[in-house]
């Protein structure tokens, strides 16, 4: 197999992580959605609401948030400048992503290293920090801040690395 071909299975299997993982986000968001009606439901229809509504609710987020970034990567959902970038050529556009994607990926691979270490520290200290009310501990959803992080950085990495081969096609 050449490195072309393993680089592209490489490739493929990152984006399959990323849309999993992504599935993963809506499956959440959709949980947090029925969580906070049937809280609501029973806060004004029974005067009894669920007791962790919103430790659930917060850590639910953090898997939203961590599990949607690669995703929004691939399909490039980030924020743009549209107005500007539009009127540019294609190849301009390539070099501006690769300028830019530079620091993107220092900052992110930053971020998965953090959250690595903090993660460590907490599983070599259990049972660390937990949610105040129904006491869900932090731990997992750091690790699997780290993992997402690291694949958010290989989003960007493709990215910029098909970036950088339309600047050198002209």
């Amino acid at each position: 197999m050449r490195l072309g071909q393993l680089g592209s299975k490489i490739e493929q299997g990152i984006h399959k992580t990323s849309t999993t993982i992504n599935y993963i986000a809506l499956l959440f968001l959709f949980l947090m959605m029925l969580l906070v009606a049937f809280d609501v439901l029973g806060r004004y229809l029974f005067d009894s609401p669920f007791i962790g509504t919103f430790d659930s609710i917060e850590m639910m987020m953090a898997v939203v948030v961590f599990c949607s970034l690669a995703y929004c990567t691939l399909v490039e959902g980030h924020v743009r400048v549209d107005v500007i970038l539009s009127r540019l050529s294609k190849r301009t556009k390539s070099i501006l992503n690769v300028i830019t994607f530079i620091p993107s990926v220092f900052i992110v691979a930053l971020m998965a290293w953090r959250l690595g270490e903090r993660a460590w520290t907490i599983i070599m200290n259990l049972p660390g920090p937990a949610t105040p009310t129904i006491d869900i501990p932090h731990w997992p959803f750091i690790i699997l801040g780290a993992i997402a992080f690291l694949l958010f950085c290989l989003e960007l990495i493709i990215f910029w690395v098909h970036s950088a081969k339309q600047v050198g096609n002209r």
